[in-house]
């Protein structure tokens, strides 16, 4: 039996100068966010937490059509049991879009051995004159630290709750902080 999941599908283009954030929660997510004029900025952000058999499907598009615009994507998850991600992420610069700078990073945690993380990140610059970097990783607890935690008196499982919340926390305020985000 194959399981189908229904993907929320955003389409926003920002026409506007200003600065503009989207925060990803659904499990399955596809967005694309266009920057159509200069001083657009958009971003991206989301933390996800996955046990037993979650399934998150990511699909995230930052399409810059003018100059002077800025995108950022981060997102933090934790995965536990068979729980799995999927992400690919494109970043387009169109070839009138000199100076925009756009950015992913893309991290996860892996707390079990069955736990999967796929990421795909994705670029389309036509223009030299821009700065763009993406960077994805997937990875086990680290063991020192969690040995430290084991002196200091913490369970195993206290002292993956605390390496887990400090993995996400960073983005976690930042999320905090946006007060005008669209929530997807």
């Amino acid at each position: 039996m194959s399981t189908q999941h229904s993907a929320i599908t955003t389409h926003h283009t920002l026409t506007d100068p200003g600065t503009y954030t989207f925060i990803v929660r659904s499990p399955h997510v596809a967005l694309t966010v266009d920057l159509a004029v200069p001083h657009a900025v958009a971003e991206i952000y989301g933390v996800y937490h996955g046990t037993t058999t979650d399934i998150f499907t990511l699909h995230i598009t930052q399409r810059h059509h003018a100059p002077h615009t800025h995108s950022t994507c981060s997102i933090r998850t934790v995965l536990n049991n068979a729980a799995v991600l999927t992400a690919t992420n494109l970043i387009h610069i169109a070839h009138d879009a000199d100076d925009a700078v756009a950015t992913t990073d893309i991290h996860t945690l892996l707390l079990s051995a069955d736990a999967r993380a796929t990421v795909t990140p994705q670029m389309e610059v036509t223009p030299s004159n821009v700065h763009c970097t993406h960077a994805a990783t997937a990875t086990p607890v680290d063991r020192t630290q969690r040995n430290y935690l084991h002196t200091r008196g913490l369970n195993d499982h206290e002292a993956i709750a605390v390496l887990s919340a400090a993995f996400t926390q960073d983005l976690e305020k930042t999320i905090a902080r946006s007060l005008h985000a669209t929530i997807i």
